[in-house]
């Protein structure tokens, strides 16, 4: 079982795939991790600066309702707004 990061809340662990509730509090950092490739819906409007592995920071605004795909990452990532990310997140489980 893939366990999400702290504070984010399992929803669901299957065979190929798993869903999580993704929390991240105003100011707070995740320090650096992967993800498998993903699905991402935004609860909550924010924005968020993040430091993939061997690519420029970037800073991004969380619209809610959107629905993206994310190819696989490592990287660190920051709330920087005022509100906290809330994300439910489909994600593959590496095979």
């Amino acid at each position: 079982m893939l366990i999400p990061p702290e504070p984010s809340a399992m929803l669901y662990d299957g065979e190929t795939f798993f869903v999580f509730e993704e929390r991240l509090p105003p100011g707070e950092t995740r320090a650096r991790h992967s993800h498998s490739p993903r699905v991402v819906v935004v609860l909550t409007e924010t924005r968020l600066q993040e430091w993939p592995d061997g690519e420029p920071a970037v800073i991004s605004t969380q619209i809610p309702d959107d629905v993206r795909f994310n190819p696989p990452v490592t990287h660190v990532v920051k709330t920087v707004g005022e509100k906290p990310l809330r994300n439910i997140v489909i994600e593959l489980k590496p095979y």
